[in-house]
């Protein structure tokens, strides 16, 4: 999204910024703000299968996007190992990116292989079911 908005506000749209504004149905930031803050959250997981779909195609900047989302996601998975003291504990990565962004997943299950599961459910049951065990 960020990406999207400095490609407006440049005016300097490339290809995954046009496929974004086509998935929002924007055209302006002002636009984009609506529709980010006044959906539900699986607005911004559509958003990141159009970045996946994207960087599937060859976009350079698409692929750096999902690369930095799953670093960011692994170095808090790396945070909570370190203030629970436990880097044994199981992951499951569920919810609408782990079902719709499986290169996000496939990043996170080469660094920490042993823990991780894709789940297909959504968040509230994985947290759940982890809970339970």
């Amino acid at each position: 999204i960020r990406h999207t908005i400095l490609t407006l506000e440049s005016k300097k749209a490339d290809l995954l910024s046009e496929a974004v504004c086509a998935k929002l149905q924007v055209r302006s930031w002002g636009e984009i703000r609506t529709a980010i803050y006044g959906g539900d959250r699986s607005l911004v997981a559509s958003v990141a299968e159009v970045v996946a779909e994207e960087s599937r195609k060859g976009d350079f900047t698409a692929e750096q996007i999902l690369v930095g989302a799953a670093e960011h996601l692994s170095e808090l998975i790396s945070r909570m190992d370190s203030l629970l003291g436990n880097e044994t504990l199981r992951i499951i990565f569920a919810g609408g990116i782990a079902r719709q962004v499986p290169e996000v997943g496939h990043f996170l299950a080469k660094r920490h292989n042993q823990r991780l599961e894709i789940g297909e459910r959504d968040i509230a049951e994985a947290a759940s079911i982890l809970a339970m065990q």
